[in-house]
């Protein structure tokens, strides 16, 4: 019989879809519930990846276009010093047109670097709660797990083995593949190191998680590792149409370079 259908009413009616999935998934392939959960995460994230595509895509073609968009914005900044009015709005509204020139011509927006937040959000929510629910009244979790490694799906791990990994692999993503289609950036550096201190803040954020949820998350992880080898794979990029972004790391060492030694020089000339 179901055990998802004496909980699943309690539930909003995404996370009852989710948990249906998983134990039918369970149920269809006669597969334990730790590869049930692990099958699921990655059969949506499959069907996400097209977006994850467009993104990378785009976050490259906003990377080639950033040194027409800086030059327009140092442009802005200096004409706009000191109007007011009506002559202020019609020079904000004619740099407007500028960047969304710039835009038009390289294919590209900032908004739809965004777009996954909006998918990917609302998946990990109707994830977490379905296998938090799951854990707590589904018997056959307490031995739905990978066993002598961790049987018990309902409970956390007193080793904390199952977090490590998922931030292992998290913390791996980023050195190798996260990065991607960012060089150039120049906040990229700070943003690297931010998600090394995430990768080491989730070990005490997620040793409170059962072993299900943890489960999902080692998935999900490993599909973003994954993901990230196969997109830095020129093939890959040329399959897809993903602009080469890698010669722009060089130009932006040397433009900040150049701008740290102008720096040096001016404090030496003042002092």
């Amino acid at each position: 019989g179901s055990e998802v259908a004496a909980i699943a009413p309690e539930s909003y009616k995404p996370i009852q879809g989710m948990m249906y999935l998983i134990e039918t998934i369970h149920h269809a392939g006669g597969l334990p519930w730790w590869a049930s959960i692990f099958c699921a995460t990655v059969a949506l994230r499959l069907c996400i990846f097209p977006l994850s595509v467009m993104t990378v895509k785009n976050t490259a073609k906003l990377t080639i276009a950033r040194p027409e968009m800086e030059d327009v914005q140092s442009r802005m900044k200096e004409d706009l010093a000191g109007l007011e009015g009506a002559e202020l709005a019609g020079a904000q509204a004619k740099y407007q047109r500028e960047m969304m020139a710039i835009y038009e011509k390289h294919d590209c927006n900032p908004l739809k670097s965004l777009a996954p937040m909006f998918i990917q959000g609302p998946t990990f929510i109707t994830f977490f709660f379905s296998l938090k629910n799951m854990s707590d009244g589904c018997p056959s979790f307490q031995t739905g797990g990978l066993a002598p490694l961790f049987l018990d799906l309902s409970t956390p791990d007193p080793l904390v083995i199952l977090p490590v990994i998922s931030s292992g692999i998290f913390l791996s993503t980023v050195e190798l593949g996260m990065m991607e289609g960012m060089e150039g950036n120049p906040y990229a550096k700070q943003m690297k190191w931010g998600l090394r201190a995430l990768a080491v803040g989730l070990v005490p954020l997620t040793m409170s998680f059962s072993k299900g949820v943890m489960v999902y998350w080692i998935a999900n992880n490993s599909c973003s590792f994954f993901q990230g080898m196969v997109l830095k794979r020129k093939a890959t990029k040329d399959f897809f149409g993903i602009p080469e972004t890698a010669h722009l790391k060089a130009a932006a060492m040397e433009k900040a370079t150049a701008e740290l030694s102008a720096g040096v020089k001016r404090w030496q000339e003042l002092s």
